[in-house]
């Protein structure tokens, strides 16, 4: 029996690519094999956000090579047009549920439309009223406010929260919406970032998951240039005691939602 030639056109190579196709294919592999050795070589691989375990024996090629081939498929599908990737999702899940997934789509862009027309008119009555009403805000929503330096309203903006001489921003609050209508928030962050020249003027924070009414004076909303209050709800967490009510003496400088839209920024007085 003759030995075949690599010349491409014995049965050998019959139905293979042409070399320069696969060299590009190989060459297309390398990150993600050299990815799965530098896996196996070091005996780690990631199991959840920058944790690192030593798996067993058994468990080490396959989780590595899960690792390397999630890799891969998240990088060709980043390299999809979103034409191409309609066609591979209607040739894996069928038409029924491309056409689903398209509703399922069109109902969350309908409804980021609706909250951006909102937040836009929310802006646009703000800058005549100085304030926002929580009641506008759709329970769920997560907002930041700025709480400035008394002393010196005329820095009570947005625009002056980076100011690195006067520093003029003193505290951070964060808060989702619980119940609009009603002003009741839940605190994800209180945080103080006043500058050591202000801390006579540093009062207790809201503890973390804290429930409990956001106002400015008696209404469930916030005013620029006003103090702000926040009154806990009693056992509104396992983790969190009760305290008493939070009357900080900073006045607000702005409110802005967590993608950045500026629902309420101060003006100089």
């Amino acid at each position: 029996m003759p030995t075949p030639v690599p010349d491409g056109g014995s049965p050998l190579f019959a139905g293979l690519p042409p070399t320069d196709e696969m060299a590009r294919d190989v060459e297309a592999l390398l990150p993600y094999a050299e990815l799965l050795r530098e896996l196996v070589d070091r005996r780690l691989y990631p199991r959840g956000g920058t944790d690192l375990t030593a798996p067993s024996d058994d468990a080490l090629f396959d989780q590595a090579l899960r690792v390397a081939l999630e890799r891969m498929v998240a990088d060709r599908l980043a390299a999809l047009t979103p034409a191409e990737f309609a066609a591979a999702y209607r040739s894996v899940q069928g038409d029924p549920a491309f056409a689903d997934a398209l509703e399922r789509l069109a109902d969350q862009q309908r409804a980021e439309v609706a909250r951006r027309t909102a937040l836009l008119r929310m802006q646009h009555e703000a800058q005549v009223s100085g304030r926002v009403r929580l009641a506008e805000l759709d329970a769920g929503e997560t907002i930041n406010i700025g709480l400035f330096d008394p002393r010196r309203p005329d820095l009570a903006a947005r625009r002056f929260a980076g100011n690195a001489e006067v520093r003029p921003l003193h505290r951070e609050l964060r808060v989702r919406l619980v119940k609009p209508a009603e002003g009741e928030v839940q605190v994800v962050r209180d945080s103080w970032v006043g500058p050591i020249w202000a801390e006579e003027l540093r009062s207790p924070q809201a503890e973390p998951m804290a429930r409990g009414r956001l106002s400015c004076g008696s209404a469930p909303e916030i005013t620029a240039h006003a103090p702000i209050e926040f009154e806990p709800r009693a056992g509104s967490s396992p983790e969190v005691t009760r305290q008493p009510s939070l009357r900080p003496p900073q006045i607000v400088g702005y409110v802005e939602t967590l993608d950045g839209t500026l629902l309420l920024d101060g003006r100089p007085t």
